[in-house]
């Protein structure tokens, strides 16, 4: 039953013919039969409104005669002439003959009543002074005057019209009044209870001031009058403002639909109401026959449709079965109208769409497989770097799961600012390319891993994205790091030669200033100075020993703000030393501008392609110009040169006037091994380690050579704008002198002996010791005594820092200098990190000793 209702034609269509039907009916009541009860709520109220106009019509039209009966009756001889014999006949005959007012009574100006024959005892009485204004009203006009309803000489509710006799002579004598009793017999209530007009309405008036004067459907009991006023009600309330209109209101526990219209001669106002509800009931009522015709109509109309449509859809729902069935051979059984030859179609079609979609599928799962077992992280990204498909060497890559990978951008997996892609959006009108760049991976755990991201631009899913293969290239680099250490090794023994220049000229000035000091021991003023001459050419040596260890030193690289000039400089100086006078050095502008940089991977930079530059020209000599030059690059120029950030650049230039190099072998000088040196005196990884080191630093490097007419390199490396740390030359200070008691180790003799007896001529007392394992010993016998340590890294049996180690077990405060000449195992940082005070770098300057000294003790003594 669930397959027929959800899978078949047939069920669908009795679910959709359900449907439909529900939302007509919905539609009928939720729409249209609220629709037809508001208009037909809204003819009632018309028809109401109607009523009340013409009621309001027939009791004007009734007053107005009235009035104008009355204005007659004032003319007859007996009121003239106010013969007292006849005057009452007269009025008796009136009141017998009257079919509007209830009585007649004639009455003086001054408010005396001269023929009353219903009530004879008021003759000659006054009127009630209350009352006595229509009275001067009448004389004063001299024309027919309303009278409001008013309560009466004898207690009743009376209302009415009086108008004035005139004598023989014209003179006003006397008033004729006609007076309406507001009891249930009265004319107005006659008019107002018309039968037929409005079914179940009520119709009613009030007086001026809410009296309620009449009421069709009840009988008022004017005795107890008071209980008759109604001025609060709505609809009194706005007809006595002379307004004309219908409202809903609340009364007596009931809403009622009242329509008002004011009586315009009187001030009154007339209201015709019924309940509420059976407004609405009258309305719901028609309109739910209404709905019923048009749901019958509809319904017959949809089973019709239904029949009809389930008739001519047959031949589909073969097809719909056969196709579920697995049957898929084409078939010529079927009508020749349009459903049978468009069911004849779709089941050729769908053949071919099945035997397609098993192609489809193979391929599909040669492309996953080939897709998956690439050793490459392969996927797929939008313009906007959204993820929209992925390898499993990607997933296993960035330690994400392909469901998670699918969710995220590109910008989650990789620095913004390594992408040449993600800097700047994509310019469609720009020619379709491939980059190739390094970047760095965030894996889910923020494992950094470095690869490289071969990215092109690609059309998937009917929309343009772009392809990308990243490669892991942790394993390249750490072998790069090998071989760059290897080719420092390498750097060192081609500046063997310069060094060992440089050494025996420093060398040979210590030996021939010691022999000039000692050859002037009864001089002292020449030995003096001989003597500074010895310091300040061992300070080149100490120099000179920095810029070997800054090349060969295998440490992390630290960058910070460098000024490129200075260390071009110094390798110029090393290079000076090695290349033949027959190559000249020509240097050209030196830019002063900073970049963000590893000192020793620059310094190898720069020797690499000066070494390239001096073998290029040793044969035949020539000149090596240097220049640095500061250059800007457009946002522009990016874009179309595909391989620049925008931004301001530093570029180096350095340029050989030697042998060239061959277009043939030009784009392979970069690769690593490639060499055209002769066996043995190169390796082939200079050009390669430069590249990685200036890509590593967000730099680019080109080359132009022309064969025998050189070679130029340009390094462009970013400029950054923060100040270098400034480096002032060191003021003549005479050493601090001391008193502390100061633990000297040291296995050389030598400098033991100096240093102690520098320190001692200072004031301070060491205890020298040559052997660690002594020095603690005696340090052990008592740990408070010594003020400080000064201890060398390098020495045999027990190094530095293992006595460093025991020494702050037992003493943790204790201030502790390490000096060291160059080691593997400590830094600065480490040494700092294990509580060492201070960590200091030999050779040993006394005045340099001595301030870290007093440094490190006055620090101790500022501790609470």
């Amino acid at each position: 039953m669930k397959h027929f209702f959800f899978h078949s034609i047939k069920g669908k269509l009795l679910i959709a013919l359900t449907f439909l039907f529900g939302a007509a009916l919905l539609i009928q009541l939720v729409y249209i039969a609220p629709k037809f009860q508001k208009r037909k709520m809204e003819e009632i109220k018309l028809s109401q409104n109607k009523v009340a106009t013409y009621l309001a019509d027939q009791i004007t039209l009734s007053l107005d005669t009235a009035a104008k009966e009355l204005r007659e009756m004032s003319s007859l001889p007996a009121f003239v002439s106010m013969d007292k014999a006849s005057l009452d006949d007269t009025v008796n005959t009136l009141n017998r003959s009257n079919h509007f007012f209830n009585y007649y009574f004639v009455m003086d100006n001054d408010g005396k009543w001269l023929s009353y024959p219903t009530h004879p005892k008021l003759v000659g009485e006054k009127i009630p002074m209350e009352n006595i204004h229509w009275v001067n009203e009448t004389f004063e006009t001299g024309k027919t005057v309303f009278l409001d309803v008013v309560k009466s000489k004898i207690g009743t509710l009376v209302g009415g019209f009086s108008t004035p006799i005139n004598d023989t002579d014209g003179g006003r004598s006397a008033l004729l009044r006609g007076v309406l009793i507001l009891s249930g017999n009265n004319a107005l209530v006659k008019v107002i209870s018309t039968p037929g007009l409005l079914k179940n309405s009520h119709v009613y008036l009030v007086s001026s001031k809410g009296w309620l004067i009449a009421h069709s459907h009840q009988k008022l009991n004017y005795n107890a009058f008071n209980e008759y006023r109604i001025l609060k009600n709505e609809p009194v309330e706005k007809v006595l403002k002379g307004q004309t209109g219908t409202v809903t209101y609340a009364y007596d526990h009931k809403k009622w639909i009242a329509s008002f219209h004011p009586i315009g001669i009187t001030n009154w106002g007339l209201i015709v109401q019924q309940p509420l509800e059976t407004v609405v009931s009258a309305a719901k009522s028609e309109t739910r026959g209404i709905i019923f015709l048009i749901l019958g109509c509809f319904f017959m109309g949809l089973l019709i449709a239904a029949f009809w449509v389930q008739k001519s859809l047959t031949p589909l729902i073969k097809l719909v079965k056969d196709i579920q069935s697995g049957s898929v051979d084409v078939k010529t059984d079927y009508p020749k109208d349009e459903i049978g030859q468009l069911a004849f179609k779709y089941r050729s079609l769908f053949n071919e769409l099945h035997r397609s979609n098993l192609l489809i599928q193979r391929s599909e799962i040669k492309f996953r497989t080939l897709f998956n077992s690439a050793n490459d992280a392969i996927y797929i990204i939008d313009l906007n770097g959204k993820f929209l498909e992925v390898n499993q060497k990607a997933i296993d890559l960035m330690q994400y799961s392909r469901e998670e990978l699918l969710k995220m951008n590109i910008s989650d997996i990789y620095a913004h600012d390594s992408d040449p892609v993600l800097q700047s959006p994509v310019d469609e009108q720009q020619p379709r390319r491939k980059l190739i760049f390094e970047t760095t991976c965030t894996t889910k755990t923020r494992k950094l891993i470095p690869v490289e991201i071969s990215s092109s631009h690609i059309e998937y899913d009917n929309r343009n994205a772009i392809l990308r293969v990243a490669r892991d290239l942790t394993e390249r680099r750490r072998f790069e790091e090998k071989i760059r250490h290897s080719h420092k090794m390498e750097a060192i023994g081609t500046l063997a030669g310069g060094i060992a220049h440089d050494f025996n000229n420093i060398l040979s000035g210590i030996f021939g200033f010691s022999q000039l000091a000692r050859n002037n021991l009864s001089h002292p003023e020449k030995a003096k100075k001989n003597i500074d001459q010895i310091i300040k050419v061992s300070h080149k040596a100490s120099a000179l020993v920095q810029q070997i260890l800054a090349v060969s030193r295998k440490s992390p690289h630290k960058k910070h703000p460098l000024s490129l000039c200075v260390v071009v400089k110094e390798s110029l100086k090393l290079l000076r030393a090695i290349i033949p006078t027959t190559i000249q050095i020509k240097q050209t502008d030196f830019s002063e501008a900073l970049v963000m940089a590893d000192p020793g991977q620059i310094h190898q930079v720069i020797m690499n392609l000066f070494t390239n530059a001096y073998h290029a020209m040793q044969k035949n000599g020539g000149i090596l110009s240097v220049g640095l030059n500061k250059i800007t690059v457009s946002q522009q120029a990016c874009i179309l040169g595909s391989k620049f950030k925008p931004g301001q650049y530093l570029k180096l230039d350095v340029s050989d006037t030697g042998h060239g190099i061959e277009p043939a072998i030009m784009e392979k000088i970069f690769d690593p091994y490639f060499t055209t040196k002769e066996s043995g005196k190169g390796t082939g990884l200079g050009l390669a380690i430069v590249l990685g080191i200036v890509q590593e630093h967000n730099g680019h490097i080109d080359v132009f050579s022309e064969p025998e007419k050189g070679t130029t390199f340009h390094v462009y490396l970013p400029i950054v704008e923060q100040s270098a740390d400034p480096h002032p030359s060191p003021e003549k200070e005479s050493p601090v002198s001391g008193t502390e008691k100061i633990l000297l180790v040291d296995d050389e003799e030598c400098l033991l002996r100096t240093v102690q007896e520098l320190l001692k001529e200072l004031g301070y007392a060491v205890s020298p010791f040559q052997n660690g394992h002594q020095a603690f010993d005696v340090y052990a016998q008592q740990p408070g005594f010594f003020d400080v340590v000064i201890t060398d890294m390098t020495m045999p049996e027990m190094t530095g820092l293992e006595l460093a180690k025991k020494i702050l077990r037992l003493r943790p405060d204790q201030p502790i200098i390490l000096c060291t000449g160059h080691n593997e195992l400590i830094n600065r940082q480490k040494a700092l990190d294990m509580g060492i005070s201070e960590y200091y770098e030999k050779p040993v300057v006394i005045s340099e000793l001595v301030k870290i000294i007093r440094n490190v003790l006055e620090g101790q003594k500022t501790v609470p």
